[in-house]
């Protein structure tokens, strides 16, 4: 047994050398690499004989300007989020979360199941009667004429650019609500009440996202377009090239590490406050017994509350409300 013990402690050692040293070498290359990347950039203007020229030359500029503007600012974009992992916001924020989290399985998740199903309808309704309120139309109308009626006979009863409205309040589709989603540090929207983007959802956004790289590739040609109008016999030419094109990649590199460190101190932050949220609702839920309210409407609160309890008490308790 003790050989085995130490096998699994020497593996664990290993492992957790490995793991350090890794973390340690991404988080010095991607700095590495944005300190160099400003440099690479200012020795291909300075060590060409010319300026890049229309045909092959200008071509073969745009493309590494590309390269080094989308290399930069996604180096960049991990160095802040290390930068946001450290903010005093989010960790506080993380262990508010683990922390309620740690409560709520203490109390039981058997409930939680049936708690996001109510909270989803819930969510519904909320929004539904905000919408009637804004386009003027009480919700009891709504639901007892309009709800669920198709377009064209919306149009015959309350003419066309009402039954738009009418119409949209119709297509709300429900949240994404469900246990995992709460209880776990993952991934989400917030279309309404919902849990918001993640970090690592939103850093996906940021990093391979169309218009992020369409920004950077834009921004590159502008800086190659300028040489055109340089004249090479300039040297002022070469300084002035050189200034606006490394202005722009610092640009685009700080804009990476701002995305980067907003991820986690912004994004991640109203993340699981959300969820923190409704797990502070479901404690609620739990501690008043507000699940006795709705059991007629969602029969699995009534299977889940007398298998747990095995107690006829919890049926006339709830036949009793």
């Amino acid at each position: 047994m003790e050989t085995i013990k130490s096998r699994e402690d020497k593996m664990k050692e290993r492992n957790t050398r490995q793991k350090n040293l890794a973390k340690m070498i991404g988080q010095n290359l991607s700095l590495y690499i944005c300190i160099m990347i400003p440099v690479i950039l200012i020795g291909l203007i300075w060590t060409d004989s010319s300026l890049p020229k229309l045909g092959w030359g200008l071509l073969g500029d745009a493309i590494l300007t590309v390269a080094l503007f989308v290399i930069g600012e996604r180096s960049m974009i991990n160095v802040g989020i290390n930068g946001g992992k450290l903010d005093d916001e989010y960790l506080e924020t993380r262990s508010r979360f683990r922390e309620i989290v740690a409560n709520v399985k203490k109390i039981g998740i058997l409930m939680l199941d049936p708690f996001c199903d109510w909270q989803i309808d819930l969510e519904l309704r909320r929004a539904k009667q905000t919408r009637c309120r804004h386009i003027g139309i009480k919700f009891h109308d709504y639901q007892e004429k309009y709800e669920g009626k198709p377009f064209d006979e919306l149009v015959k009863m309350v003419g066309a650019e009402k039954a738009a409205q009418i119409q949209a309040i119709n297509n709300l589709k429900p949240i994404d609500l469900n246990p995992d989603l709460l209880l776990t540090e993952g991934v989400g929207k917030r279309d309404r009440r919902d849990i918001p983007e993640g970090a690592w959802e939103y850093i996906q956004k940021k990093k391979y996202g169309k218009i992020g790289i369409a920004i950077s590739a834009v921004t590159a040609v502008f800086t190659v377009t300028i040489a055109l109008t340089l004249t090479k016999d300039l040297t002022l030419a070469r300084v002035l090239y050189t200034a606006v094109k490394l202005t722009a990649l610092l640009y685009r590199m700080t804009n990476g590490y701002n995305n980067g460190a907003k991820a986690y101190n912004m994004k991640e932050v109203a993340h699981l406050n959300a969820k923190i949220e409704y797990l502070s609702e479901y404690e609620e839920f739990m501690g008043k017994k507000l699940y006795l309210t709705i059991a007629e409407d969602y029969p699995q609160v009534k299977q889940i509350a007398c298998g747990e309890f095995n107690d006829k008490g919890v049926e006339n308790e709830i036949q009793s409300i």
